[in-house]
């Protein structure tokens, strides 16, 4: 039979940190690249526009969609975390009644 094993408050510490990063760096990194791309579609128009985006339009789209899987694991860790915190009390409640039974 397997052995499973987490420390649940490091999950929970690394899950605070990926959704810092999240919350914080990507979010700020975000805001100053939409700013730049606003720029860029003032600053040209005709073919030279029309390959930047055929090329790179959706370089923001991408932006985002990293954005949204830091958050699906910050929420996958969250959600081990908690699912072990729950296993290990009933396994705690389960042995002290098996205790007290004797």
């Amino acid at each position: 039979m397997p052995f499973l094993r987490i420390d649940v408050e490091t999950v929970e510490a690394l899950a605070a940190r990926v959704k810092a990063e999240r919350d914080g760096t990507v979010t700020d990194l975000l805001g100053r690249l939409r700013a730049i791309n606003a720029e860029l579609d003032s600053a040209w128009d005709g073919p030279a526009e029309s390959q930047f985006q055929a090329t790179y339009g959706d370089w923001i789209t991408q932006l985002e969609r990293y954005s949204k899987t830091l958050n699906n694991v910050y929420q996958y860790l969250i959600s081990v975390a908690q699912n072990f915190r729950e296993l290990d009390e009933a396994a705690r409640q389960a042995a002290a009644g098996a205790a007290t039974a004797q």
